[in-house]
């Protein structure tokens, strides 16, 4: 038997998760379409936001790994924010779901901390 496994979050914080049979995850699919708000976005479409950055520790990563200047602390996507630190693969977005997992809103990268904008209290 296989399970599903639902997480809670509240502002971005895990709270709970919920283990169900596979089979019994069509009537919870359906019960949660009905009484949800889908997100607009996911995954490495999503946007973020810098919250802080070490300027000294990111100067050496813009030597080493092909770092783009800091001129803008919001990214249309976690992919766009990856590509300007220098990475070929969506690491920002890798990182938050990582942190996420583990209960936080941000993760660091190459001195540069990360949230999805989406979930920044104070934004819409």
């Amino acid at each position: 038997m296989k399970i599903v496994v639902y997480h809670k979050r509240i502002d971005g914080r895990l709270v709970s998760r919920f283990h169900i049979p596979e089979a019994q995850t069509v009537e919870a699919d359906r019960l949660l379409a009905e009484i949800s708000c889908p997100a607009a976005s996911h995954g490495n479409c999503r946007p973020v936001l810098i919250c802080d950055f070490d300027e000294a520790f990111y100067a050496v990563q813009i030597e080493r790994h092909n770092a783009k200047p800091i001129e803008n602390y919001y990214f249309d996507s976690a992919r766009a924010a990856s590509l300007h630190l220098g990475y070929h693969w969506d690491a920002v977005g890798q990182a938050l779901k990582r942190a996420e997992m583990r209960g936080y809103n941000t993760a660091r990268l190459l001195g540069v901390t990360f949230r999805w904008a989406d979930e920044a209290p104070g934004l819409d």
